[in-house]
């Protein structure tokens, strides 16, 4: 036995995980994830007949007007409603996952009314820039951190003077926010899908209308999904990186021996099968969300694309004629294409070069590295799972 494993048995040893952490898991799988995936499917389904139905239409004029034709001062209150917008989807989406967790593992229904919950994420900003720039990746760091201090707070935990202990936490409350920890990134994981699905019907749907209100809410979805895209990026981009190359490490104490020194400590319950699959919804986050930034870019900015004095390369890819051009489009560059073109227009190349970066960090780092990553469990957790998949009825 290796020295690192020797050292996991040595802090676990005579401390399985806890029946009430047994009984969550349960309730975590058979509840509120049952809820989420259906919805997820849900979400999906709808998004693909949409398209579908878009698709037999075969309608060649999108009703939307040229951007280049809107006043400079109503894009930049437009951009500034979509950060807004934004901002309120993310803050929705992650309170969700958090209170699915919350509810079932100190079971309460009320946490607290909504403006103080609101009032205590903006005290524990940080840096301004990191929120503007990717409140994603802040709301999944600060609810992360909250799982740990409520756990504290409402010392549901309670260790032994003899358990050894990581910030005044015991292995089996460790036991307990790496449970919470692994069904919250899950949560997030599927509500974003959901979230990018619904925004996909949305404006698929929208383009079959010509008004001045429903150009209004184009121009929001369209600086709305910008935002999101760079917010959602910064966090996968992290996430992953962090996942596949950061090794992490804990060191244990307690009263009387010395300190135990944990190499590649998890911080979730999450092993293999889950990390392929966060990946690869991940990935499929993203081409939704690059397939309607490609839709809305061509169309909002049609009269250049189609302009013979700007040689635009767009219309050589993209006919217009079938929203199908761009799902098509859309794949193949995430799975075949890594080469680059001038298209001619600024958004084009910059929304090609995110999307090839992305698709490697997801696809090549990230799912690749999975596929070899080694998923042994110790007794422990393995009589954990021994008991826990006999109720749930799957192995994930």
């Amino acid at each position: 036995m290796s020295n690192v494993k020797l050292n996991y048995e040595n802090v676990y040893k005579g401390y399985k995980i806890k029946e009430t952490d047994k009984e969550n898991f349960v309730l975590l799988k058979k509840g509120p994830e049952v809820g989420i995936r259906i919805t997820k499917l849900i979400s999906i389904t709808v998004l693909i007949i949409t398209i579908l139905v878009f698709s037999l239409l075969n309608k060649s004029e999108f009703a939307i007007n040229n951007i280049n034709n809107t006043n400079i001062s109503i894009i930049m209150v437009l951009i500034l409603i979509s950060i807004i917008v934004h901002f309120s989807l993310t803050f929705l989406l992650h309170i969700i996952a958090y209170k699915k967790v919350f509810n079932i593992y100190f079971k309460e229904s009320n946490e607290g009314k909504f403006i103080k919950l609101q009032k205590a994420i903006w005290k524990k900003i940080k840096t301004l820039v990191g929120w503007i720039l990717t409140p994603d990746l802040m709301m999944a760091k600060y609810y992360k951190k909250k799982i740990m201090q409520t756990l504290k707070k409402k010392k549901e935990c309670i260790c032994g003077i003899q358990m050894y202990q990581y910030e005044e936490l015991c292995v089996q409350c460790h036991d307990s926010i790496r449970i919470m920890n692994k069904f919250f990134i899950k949560f997030s994981n599927w509500l974003n899908v959901t979230l990018t699905c619904v925004l996909g019907t949305l404006i698929v749907g929208m383009l079959l209308f010509k008004n001045s209100v429903v150009t209004f809410f184009i121009y929001i979805l369209f600086f709305t999904l910008l935002y999101r895209l760079l917010s959602r990026t910064i966090e996968i981009g992290t996430a992953f990186y962090k996942d596949v190359v950061q090794v992490k490490a804990r060191i244990f104490g307690k009263v009387g021996n010395k300190k135990i020194y944990l190499h590649g400590w998890k911080d979730s319950f999450i092993r293999k099968p889950l990390r392929i699959s966060l990946a690869v919804h991940s990935l499929f986050e993203l081409l939704i969300s690059f397939f309607l930034l490609y839709i809305l870019t061509y169309f909002l900015f049609n009269e250049i694309i189609i302009d013979p004095l700007t040689k635009s390369k767009i219309t050589d890819y993209i006919s217009g004629e079938s929203i199908l051009d761009f799902i098509f489009y859309t794949i193949s560059i995430t799975f075949f294409n890594i080469s680059y073109t001038n298209y001619n227009l600024w958004l084009w190349n910059l929304l090609h070069v995110w999307q090839v970066t992305l698709s490697t960090i997801l696809i090549v780092l990230s799912i690749a590295s999975y596929l070899s990553y080694d998923d042994d469990v110790s007794e422990r957790d393995a009589d954990f799972f021994e008991d826990v998949l006999p109720k749930i009825g799957n192995n994930s």
